[in-house]
């Protein structure tokens, strides 16, 4: 399963919607290195996972807590006992997929250019004859 880019513009207005053109240039080169660079495949467990002070080193203390709250919030993200230390859900693979596939450049163009009035979000979609989470990032994803 991949996710298209109208799936990254709907979860990413609903999660991340608030920079209005001017936050992106700032976050959106963090997100794609977070899930690109940082959440690395641990060897043994075969898990791509990530650890708080490798989070903290690239991104400072403050930047890193707030991505690793984003992303455990928006279910891309999930942990055991602590979120210092946690690991990629199936929506999450296919969000780090989908942003292994594209540059930051060009995820920023889509962001910017999607209609803001043709946005579904969690919980209720703006397209006639579509399930209301048939977004894969806001429904079920098969493990």
């Amino acid at each position: 399963m991949m996710i298209t880019d109208k799936n990254f513009a709907d979860w990413h207005a609903h999660v991340f919607g608030y920079g209005y053109g001017s936050g992106e240039e700032y976050w959106l080169p963090a997100l794609h290195e977070l899930l690109t660079r940082v959440v690395k495949t641990r060897e043994a467990s075969g898990v791509a996972a990530y650890g708080f002070r490798e989070v903290e080193a690239q991104f400072g203390s403050l930047a890193g807590w707030l991505l690793i709250n984003a992303l455990c919030g928006s279910d891309i993200f999930e942990y055991g006992t602590s979120p210092r230390y946690g690991w990629l859900t199936s929506k999450g693979s296919l969000l780090a997929d989908y942003m292994r596939s594209r540059t930051v450049e060009q995820i920023a163009d889509i962001v910017d250019n999607f209609p803001s009035d043709n946005h579904c979000l969690r919980g209720y979609c703006n397209e006639v004859g579509k399930a209301i989470n048939c977004n894969p990032l806001f429904g079920q994803v098969a493990a």
